[in-house]
């Protein structure tokens, strides 16, 4: 009798049985190993689907107390939104809205009368973020303000220069310039007043600065004034 000629489609079943087989045997010979393996697959699928929604939820409680705080600040609920703001920083310090929400209590602190521990947070706020990130800059725009309603004029002045750049805008470069020599007339600084004015109006006479509508004139006639 001759010998049956197995067919391609016969030859592909047969290795295919045999691979099977194989994989049978290497899952008894190693049941432990290869179901700590697919445990472990499991618990990374479930774990990292547990984290994401963690992510999620901080992501949201975080955003909410920040809401929260910021539209007490709106309404002049100052005293009510520095606790949101501050669970916000306790919370989530070094995410986006934990940065943001330093600036916010700031802000909450200053209204509600409390000037001398806002400066203290300044202070502590600004070691924390840079002066590149946004939250960083709000912080310094708000510092020579927050020392200027503590009557503290001269250190008001000294910080609002840091915030006048070549860059700015002409209406805001030549605003702050104006603040800044208000607040050095009020520390009895009269001639570096003068002097920022008299910087400003050549500025204007040449070109180099556009602002419409300015008292520049009356503002130099009472630095003068004071002079005397």
């Amino acid at each position: 009798m001759a010998a049956h000629k197995l067919t391609k489609k016969e030859i592909k079943q047969d290795s295919f049985i045999t691979n099977m087989e194989k994989a049978l045997e290497f899952l008894q010979r190693n049941a432990t190993a290869v179901g700590a393996v697919l445990l472990i697959i499991v618990v990374l699928l479930v774990g990292g689907s547990y984290v994401q929604k963690g992510r999620e939820a901080s992501r949201v409680e975080a955003s909410y107390m920040l809401y929260q705080g910021q539209m007490m600040l709106a309404q002049g609920e100052y005293e009510i939104a520095i606790t949101p703001l501050q669970d916000c920083i306790d919370k989530y310090s070094g995410s986006e809205f934990g940065k943001f929400a330093r600036v916010s209590l700031v802000q909450a602190l200053l209204g509600a009368g409390e000037t001398e521990t806002a400066l203290a947070r300044l202070d502590e706020f600004m070691a924390e973020i840079p002066a590149t990130h946004a939250a960083g800059q709000d912080l310094r725009s708000i510092q020579a303000s927050a020392y200027a309603d503590a009557g503290r004029f001269a250190e008001a002045a000294d910080f609002q220069a840091a915030l006048i750049t070549d860059d700015l805008p002409d209406a805001v470069f030549y605003s702050r310039s104006v603040r800044r020599a208000e607040w050095l007339t009020k520390a009895g600084n009269n001639a570096a007043a003068l002097a920022i004015y008299t910087d400003l109006e050549s500025a204007l006479a040449a070109g180099d600065l556009t602002v419409s509508g300015n008292d520049l004139a009356n503002r130099m006639e009472v630095a003068r004034a004071l002079m005397q």
